[in-house]
């Protein structure tokens, strides 16, 4: 199965922030990911709203 765009930047996001986060605490929230609506928020209203805006900047 082929992740979507979201996914993929959605995991790559959480690896760089568990990665580099220096407080335990917060590493290990980040850890538990975040929660279904949380990430449902993200998928259909912030993702999609911030393509279009690089989109936008980029053309013109």
């Amino acid at each position: 199965m082929q992740m979507s765009q979201f996914d993929q930047k959605y995991s790559q996001w959480l690896k760089h922030n568990i990665d580099s986060e220096k407080n335990q605490r917060r590493r290990e929230l980040l850890k538990k990911r975040l929660g279904h609506r949380t990430v449902e928020l993200l998928r259909r209203i912030w993702f999609p709203v911030v393509i279009v805006m690089l989109g936008a900047f980029c053309i013109g």
